[in-house]
């Protein structure tokens, strides 16, 4: 929070791709430092998903990495990943593939 505040390259980084430069960190820090999410985990419920997972992941992304991703595929054997090269965190605003990505991964599971 006290480097989003002073910093204004990290605060530029964390702009990039959304509209509204303090909104999207400030909402994230919010969620975060609740206590209730103190002690949260995804990796305890993402092997309990009932549903396809398709995990799409930027090699450039400053903020998740593929190390999250595997943690999740290794939870959870059905998900299938998408990795998607050069792109950062925005994929979906960024990345004109993603759309024939989903498609071709929705196309899989109805067996077309």
């Amino acid at each position: 929070s006290r480097r989003f505040d002073l910093d204004t390259a990290f605060r530029r980084k964390i702009a990039r791709g959304h509209q509204h430069e303090a909104r999207p960190f400030q909402l994230w820090q919010r969620l975060w430092l609740a206590l209730d999410a103190a002690n949260w985990s995804i990796e305890r419920d993402v092997g309990n998903l009932d549903a396809p997972l398709l995990l799409v992941q930027g090699d450039n992304d400053p903020f998740g990495s593929l190390a999250h991703v595997k943690m999740v595929m290794a939870r959870n054997p059905t998900a299938r990943l998408k990795v998607v090269r050069g792109a950062g965190h925005s994929i979906h605003q960024t990345e004109a593939s993603l759309p024939s990505a989903i498609a071709t991964f929705l196309d899989a599971l109805r067996g077309i």
